[in-house]
């Protein structure tokens, strides 16, 4: 039998482990403590986090021991270090793991830090090391957007590309998705322009900007979550448009028809295509794609250099109305 890697997860929170620690993982993988779990590859071996309760359902639910900190960790010698705790204390996080572990691999949620300067410190760390380091953009990972990420290089679906991505709840919890799965599909940015529109948020505020690209525009529209959550990017190619919507819960794609009523006109298809809906399984994807990785096998699991240059970006933004 092959052994399985060797995982500690450190912050037992929602992505840790709350979202769906009383689903049915035939129905629902959205945590890190749940897609290892569940995963041939990966054996959960620790966890860590402040509150005892967390603690506790984390020991209850997955049959292994919580602590309250790494310095309590009897045996640190494991394989993956996952990093959950909130954004502000992943600089200190990841350092205290960098200093005292030597994981194979770390994965840190994203946006990774606070800043891009603490970004370059840890993963200049990291190289170091030789320790393999991660970002959570766990949309990577999902089917639906390697397949239109091959359509879009193949040049099936055709440039140019316009879009608008609706979002709320702030530029570097959830803008922070789309810009880097549009860096994803569409590489380097090559300008970004605000606009007059900001939503402020007492800790992270959802501005309104254009980011360009070489075949594509794309138009960031901030909407205040008070009124409602929602996420979605509408995207237009010269053979069709695509429609990315509930934050990936529906991925569809229409094309071209002629216009029955109107002679020698074109217009877009009410038939869409739609994709394999892959959105209550996202994390698993992700653990999949680090065994993968960590296999040296073909993976598009969201590389710390890849992170960086989306926090870059984020900060371009955000200091266009500072």
């Amino acid at each position: 039998m092959v052994a399985k890697f060797k995982v500690l997860i450190i912050g037992l929170g929602q992505i840790g482990m709350g979202y769906d620690i009383d689903a049915s993982p035939e129905e629902l993988l959205v945590t890190h403590a749940s897609s290892f779990a569940q995963s041939d590859n990966f054996e959960i071996v620790a966890g860590i986090d402040r509150d005892q309760e967390k603690q506790d359902r984390f020991s209850k639910r997955y049959d292994c021991s919580a602590y309250k900190s790494i310095s309590e960790l009897p045996d640190k010698d494991v394989d993956v270090v996952v990093i959950a705790v909130p954004t502000q204390y992943h600089f200190e996080v990841c350092n205290e793991v960098l200093d005292c572990m030597q994981p194979l691999a770390v994965l840190c949620e994203k946006p990774f830090t606070e800043s891009s300067v603490e970004a370059r410190i840890v993963a200049e760390k990291a190289g170091r090391k030789q320790i393999q380091f991660y970002v959570n953009y766990m949309r990577l990972c999902d089917p639906a957007v390697l397949r239109l990420k091959k359509q879009i290089s193949s040049k099936e679906i055709v440039s140019p590309f316009k879009g608008v991505v609706w979002y709320s709840k702030g530029l570097f919890n959830s803008a922070s998705h789309f810009v880097n799965l549009l860096q994803f599909w569409f590489g380097k940015v090559t300008s970004i322009e605000g606009m007059s529109s900001v939503v402020h948020r007492d800790e992270d505020s959802s501005p309104s900007f254009m980011l360009k690209f070489d075949q594509a525009e794309i138009v960031f529209m901030g909407l205040d979550e008070r009124n409602y959550f929602h996420n979605s990017l509408e995207l237009f190619s010269a053979n069709g448009r695509i429609l990315y919507q509930g934050g990936g819960k529906l991925v569809s794609r229409f094309g071209i028809d002629c216009d029955s009523l109107f002679s020698g006109y074109k217009v877009l298809s009410s038939e869409g295509d739609f994709y394999p809906d892959s959105f209550n399984f996202l994390q698993k994807g992700v653990t999949e794609h680090l065994a993968n990785a960590l296999e040296s096998k073909s993976s598009s699991i969201c590389d710390v250099e890849t992170a960086i240059k989306t926090l870059e970006v984020l900060e371009r933004v955000n200091k266009l109305y500072e």
